[in-house]
């Protein structure tokens, strides 16, 4: 198994601003990136009024989410915003892009335990070395208070797939598929309610993505 000097890395080499944007462009219209957005408002607009929820984004990237729904509902008062990225120049891009907000260097282990009322990720699981992603999952949701939202760029399947490739144009990254039932016994050992919604990248990717929308149960300890 391959492992980058820092271990919490998933990336083989560093990218500039614009190398990333190039080798994310074909994600900025997906589907679900907007269905994700409309679930998080159907959960806020179903709390209570009263102060705003934390909320705590894992693997910000290049602001993407950040600039087009959670900036504007941190700005309203319905979330108080953190971002966490493990990669040293999106932290500093973030914090020169957007000064006053709360952007981090960290990752999953960085959350702290129920610290925050809503968490959320993208496309971070499948490029984390394969043996981090079930400790990665469990640290999210522990710092969970509420609600959970995990958008999976490869759906959980039936076995678990995993890929190194040492270059997908600019870098070297994992790609991996992981067991649906190993996925199912974390969220239900972390006392969790699950309901998978799925959305088809039609043009995008011709592949379909799923987003994992996990309560925290009212018994769960």
């Amino acid at each position: 198994m391959r492992k980058n000097k820092d271990f919490r890395l998933t990336w083989a080499v560093p990218m500039t601003r614009r190398q990333w944007r190039d080798y994310l462009k074909h994600d900025e219209t997906s589907v679900s990136r907007l269905g994700v957005y409309e679930i998080l408002q159907e959960h806020l607009d179903m709390c209570e009024p009263g102060p705003p929820l934390s909320f705590a984004e894992v693997g910000f990237g290049t602001c993407y989410d950040f600039a087009k729904c959670f900036r504007a509902l941190h700005d309203r008062g319905e979330i108080l915003y953190a971002g966490y990225d493990v990669t040293a120049q999106f932290a500093r891009y973030a914090r020169g892009e957007y000064p006053g907000y709360d952007f981090r260097q960290g990752d999953f282990l960085d959350l702290g335990e129920r610290q925050y009322g809503i968490t959320y990720t993208r496309h971070t699981f499948l490029h984390l070395d394969p043996g981090l992603w079930q400790g990665r999952l469990r640290a999210l949701l522990d710092a969970t208070r509420y609600l959970c939202i995990v958008c999976w760029r490869m759906s959980p399947g039936e076995t678990e797939s995993l890929h190194w490739s040492a270059d997908t144009g600019y870098c070297g990254a994992w790609t991996n598929r992981y067991s649906k039932h190993d996925v199912a016994r974390i969220v239900e050992e972390a006392g969790f309610d699950c309901e998978i919604v799925e959305f088809g990248q039609g043009k995008n990717l011709g592949v379909v993505e799923t987003v994992y929308v996990m309560t925290r149960g009212p018994d769960a300890d």
